[in-house]
């Protein structure tokens, strides 16, 4: 909570399993938060609450098991773009992307979502 890192928060090619809540609240970084192909198998509600990435963005592509993105799961941040291509995702809850600012892109290729709900 607080920290603030100047370029690049990297976590490629790890098993991290759940990213749990508040796991990144209020990180400030200037570069991209980068957890991708690293494992990721769920994403709990307030991951990223307070979180202001608008230096880049956050890459979550290519984490082939992520599942539903839950409500809040990706809430509250602030970042020019975030990534989850490939991901995995098989669905989106009603406000998984609440209070959440992109400046850039959102990018959800390559996933089975079926309906979408609101953000």
């Amino acid at each position: 909570d607080g920290t603030v890192v100047g370029q690049h928060i990297t976590f490629i090619s790890n098993n991290l399993g759940t990213l749990q809540a508040h796991a990144f609240r209020g990180v400030t970084v200037g570069g991209n938060l980068d957890i991708r192909v690293a494992g990721v198998t769920e994403i709990q509600p307030g991951a990223f609450d307070g979180a202001d990435l608008t230096g880049a963005g956050l890459l979550l592509h290519h984490n082939p098991s992520i599942g539903v993105l839950r409500t809040g799961s990706l809430a509250g941040l602030r970042l020019a773009i975030i990534n989850l291509q490939g991901a995995g995702c098989t669905g989106v809850e009603a406000l998984a992307f609440a209070d959440t600012v992109i400046d850039g892109a959102l990018t959800m290729a390559g996933l089975s979502l079926g309906d979408i709900p609101p953000f």
